[in-house]
């Protein structure tokens, strides 16, 4: 049984004689790195972290702690706007979307620093 928890979604693969598959490995999970909101907000207030907001329209029109903003399916089209040499923080609601956004962003752009918000807006 494979359990996703971000997701919380199982899965059962019968694995032996019945469906002869040998698991010779498993799947590697990527490490999103992490920022809590202590260092975010020195980072911000040193100038050394920009803040990336990768919520909805909406939902940042209702509530904004500033940085740049794509939504997170117009991420890879504006790829150009990150810089080597800066430290990019993504946030959203929860974690789980700006998560997606570091994954996206390590495998297009290896060399950029991103984080995550720990906890999303709701730790801010």
């Amino acid at each position: 049984m494979i359990f996703d928890a971000q997701t919380m979604q199982s899965r059962i693969i019968k694995i032996g004689a019945s469906t002869k598959t040998n698991i010779t490995a498993l799947q590697q999970t990527a490490i999103i790195p992490t920022i809590t909101t202590a260092e975010a907000k020195a980072g911000v207030d040193n100038n050394i972290v920009e803040l990336v907001d990768i919520r909805t329209d909406q939902e940042r029109d209702e509530y904004n702690i500033g940085g740049l903003h794509f939504e997170l399916d117009e991420l890879e089209d504006n790829l150009d706007e990150f810089k080597p040499g800066k430290t990019y923080v993504f946030y959203c609601s929860s974690g789980k979307r700006s998560g997606e956004a570091v994954k996206l962003l390590q495998q297009q752009l290896p060399g950029i620093k991103a984080y995550s918000l720990e906890g999303g807006l709701g730790s801010w």
